[in-house]
């Protein structure tokens, strides 16, 4: 008989406490506040203030901009307000009736020019007014991502969409544009005629989550 030696099992408190700190990890990524409700550090806030300032010297223009966390969109709304910029700001907080009135004012009233929305704001979303949409933060399934952007790309959109995705280089988003990237190739590979195969050995995702492993324990 050979020898072999089992690896112990996660636990479930350790997967909470790894999940808890991913989370964490991702949240820093897009503004200190979203952790710790006191600073206020990260480049993504001036990011996005300087490309709405660019779009909106078309006076037609508008755009879409989302994020997974509340509190996120929470700063990018004062930051709006602060330079009178109107907006519409749609969450799962938002009563069902109530999402009807901002998808018209956002399509009709020529001055809100920027709807704020996290993914649990509500699925079959038309959004066509916009034509940018900004993702504050990339999720980890690329499936969500696609929603978003499918709420300005839909079916009778004339106009060319922009996408802009925020990743903070050096941290946990960086080397979640891999797992994407993965992702994205076994779906394409198993039911849309992509790859016939996608490299299962000792690939960047796995040593990427090995690393998230070390950080987090």
């Amino acid at each position: 008989p050979v020898a072999t030696t089992a690896r112990p099992s996660v636990t479930a408190a350790a997967q909470r406490r790894l999940t808890i700190a991913l989370q964490r990890m991702r949240m820093a990524c897009d503004n200190t506040y979203l952790v710790d409700h006191t600073t206020r550090f990260g480049p993504k806030l001036d990011e996005v203030a300087t490309l709405l300032g660019e779009i909106f010297e078309r006076p037609e223009e508008k755009a879409v901009v989302f994020s997974q966390w509340q509190r996120m969109n929470d700063l990018v709304a004062e930051r709006l307000e602060s330079r009178s910029i109107g907006f519409e700001y749609l969450h799962g907080g938002v009563p069902a009736k109530r999402r009807r009135d901002l998808l018209a004012s956002f399509r009709e009233d020529p001055a809100k020019r920027v709807f704020l929305s996290t993914d649990a704001g509500g699925t079959g979303l038309n959004l066509q007014a916009a034509s940018t949409v900004v993702n504050l933060d990339l999720p980890w399934n690329p499936a969500v991502l696609e929603q978003r952007i499918a709420r300005v790309h839909r079916i009778g959109q004339h106009r060319p969409v922009r996408v802009v995705n925020y990743v903070a280089e050096g941290t946990i988003e960086h080397g979640m544009l891999q797992v994407l990237e993965f992702k994205s190739s076994l779906f394409a590979g198993a039911l849309d005629g992509g790859a016939d195969e996608v490299f299962m050995g000792e690939t960047r995702l796995k040593r990427f989550m090995r690393q998230v492993e070390s950080i987090t324990e």
